[in-house]
Parts: C-alpha cells; sequence; structure tokens
C-alpha cells in the first residue's frame, strides 16, 4: 500500500511489520544516497577533465600562435629546444597509425619496421603487408615474430627500386632478435637472416606442411650472425605524444626520455611498472605519463619474458 504522510507518498509491504518496512527503506535511501554521492564525484570529475583540457588547448593555441608569427622560425627547430621534462603542463596530441596493433618502430633513417606479435599477425603481415621491395627477417631459432622493413607506406606505390640503407636492416635485425624467443630464454645474441620480399612465399614444396604463421623461403639468405638483442621504450612528445619502443639507436632520437632493458628475471608487467615510475620521476608534468603512458601501454613495446632495466 502507499500513506500519504505530509505530503510525502510512501510504499509499504502490508506483509511486512514496522520494522521491516523502516529497516527496508532506511536501506534502500542509504543506497540512492550512495549513488547520488558517486554521481556527483564523477560530475565533478569530468568538470575537472573537462577544465584540464581546455586550459591545455588554450595553452597550445597559444604557443601555435606564438610559433606562427615568428617569421622564418622553423618549428622542428623549436620542438626541439623545448624542455618537455621541465613543462608544467604538456598538451596531448594522439595518433593511431593502421600498424600500431603491430610491433613496430622507424629506423634512424626512417623507415617503418613491423612484427607479428602471434601466428595471426605473422600470416597476415606476409599476406596484406609484404610488398616488392621489403625485406623479411627471422630469427634462425625458433619463436620470433616475422619481421618486415618496409621500402615504403601502404599508400604509396611499391617499389623494387629502393635500396634499403644498411644501418635500417641491422636495426630491424636487432629487433627480429629482441623480440624473439633469444631474449626469453635470457640470451644476449642470436642469428639473424635476411631476405627480399619476392623470396617468401605461402606455397610449401610438394610434402611439406607450414603451420599458421610459417612460410617458406625460396633462395639464398642474408645472416647477421651474433646480432646482440637490444630493445628501449621511450616517451615521444613530438609530433605526437605517445610511447614508442624498439631499438635504442633508432628511438633515441625521437624521444624526449627513454629507457633501455635487457634480459633479466623481472615479470614484464613488472617491469613495465617500475618504467611507469621512472618516466613519472622525469616529467615535471605527472598527469601527463599517466595519461599517455600507463604501464599496460609501456608493456605494449617490451619484450617478450622476462627484462631489467640496463644498469640497474
Amino acid at each position: 500500500m502507499t500513506v500519504d504522510i505530509d505530503g510525502e507518498r510512501i510504499d509499504l509491504v502490508v506483509e511486512q511489520g514496522v520494522e521491516q518496512n523502516a529497516d527496508r527503506l532506511y536501506t534502500e535511501a542509504k543506497r540512492v544516497e550512495e549513488k547520488k554521492e558517486g554521481a556527483l564525484a564523477a560530475i565533478e570529475d569530468t568538470r575537472e577533465d573537462l577544465e584540464d583540457a581546455k586550459r591545455r588547448r588554450d595553452e597550445w593555441e597559444a604557443t601555435e600562435r606564438e610559433d606562427t608569427s615568428e617569421d622564418g622560425e622553423d618549428e622542428t627547430a623549436e620542438a626541439e629546444q623545448r624542455d618537455w621534462l621541465a613543462e608544467p603542463s604538456i598538451p596531448i596530441r594522439e595518433n593511431e597509425p593502421w600498424f600500431d596493433r603491430f610491433r613496430w618502430f622507424h629506423t634512424s633513417d626512417g623507415y617503418l619496421v613491423i612484427g607479428g606479435r602471434n601466428a595471426d599477425q605473422n600470416e597476415e603481415l606476409v599476406k596484406k603487408y609484404l610488398e616488392p621491395g621489403d625485406i623479411v627477417l627471422h630469427t634462425q631459432a625458433h619463436g620470433g615474430p616475422v619481421t618486415v622493413l618496409k621500402a615504403t607506406d601502404p599508400s604509396e606505390a611499391s617499389s623494387s627500386d629502393i635500396e634499403l640503407p644498411d644501418s635500417s636492416i641491422e636495426e630491424a635485425a636487432q629487433f627480429a632478435v629482441s623480440y624473439s624467443s633469444v631474449w626469453k630464454d635470457g640470451r644476449y645474441a642470436g642469428d639473424v637472416y635476411a631476405v627480399d620480399a619476392d623470396q617468401v612465399t605461402k606455397t610449401p614444396e610438394s610434402g611439406e606442411y607450414l603451420e599458421k604463421g610459417g612460410f617458406a623461403i625460396r633462395g639464398d639468405r642474408t645472416y647477421y650472425r651474433d646480432t646482440p638483442v637490444g630493445a628501449a621504450v621511450g616517451i615521444q612528445c613530438e609530433p605526437y605524444t605517445r610511447v614508442i619502443g624498439g631499438p635504442p639507436s633508432a628511438i633515441e632520437d625521437r624521444v624526449e626520455t627513454m629507457i633501455e632493458l635487457e634480459p633479466g628475471r623481472y615479470a614484464q608487467a613488472d617491469t613495465a611498472k617500475r618504467l611507469y615510475r621512472q618516466f613519472r620521476e622525469r616529467f615535471e608534468d605527472e598527469s601527463f605519463v599517466r595519461k599517455i603512458a600507463s604501464p599496460d601501454r609501456i608493456q605494449h613495446f617490451m619484450p617478450p619474458g622476462g627484462s631489467r632495466i640496463k644498469g640497474d
């Protein structure tokens, strides 16, 4: 039944006594009050986030106006001079490239290297993204990613006439060995071979069988013996704000700060948390690190298996 007390309409359960009804109504009121407090807290958090976003936008627009008002000044040079570590507030400029779901990095010469995270991605790289002019690298040891050094972007016309620099091939070889079972087994070097894209096929010879993610090689291979492992994770502030990783020589000029890794006994997730704490200590704007470089995002760029910070 519903009763009216001084204008307040209250639903009562007639099968229950006064105490039971009162207890039920009190519990319901408490639940509603808690939901109200949670909603108010969420609104306040959202309001703060909006204010922070507006402040960052205004600061970024002011910076852009200053940049454009200075005649002849090179924006890239100015970005290099800016001390992002000391900035109290860093504007977020996000970008999710098509290759972000793979393992990837850009060589010091600017070429894209992508590697599979599993058999499905290895299969996809060979079938969908391998183009004439690309170079495929793989560790001699079993259990490594298909690594493709791209000669061109997928939006560009493929070309077999591009001669990829030796330095880019060597960095791609280090990437291939670092994200393979060589690192996972705690070894510090391994053999890597490289072949041209047209030497790779998914069609086995008669009597052969290719597992998912596997491929066959036709012709000679170029070997990079005892290629040392090497990986680093860093935070990039220009042109985008994001975490990147790869061979130290490839990312050191692209990031504001980086931490080198080597095979070790600490689990990947634990090492990622240590990197996250160190990055937060290095930036004046700790909220910036929290927003773009969570431990999960850092782990996205780390080699499989145990690691430790180099020099620790």
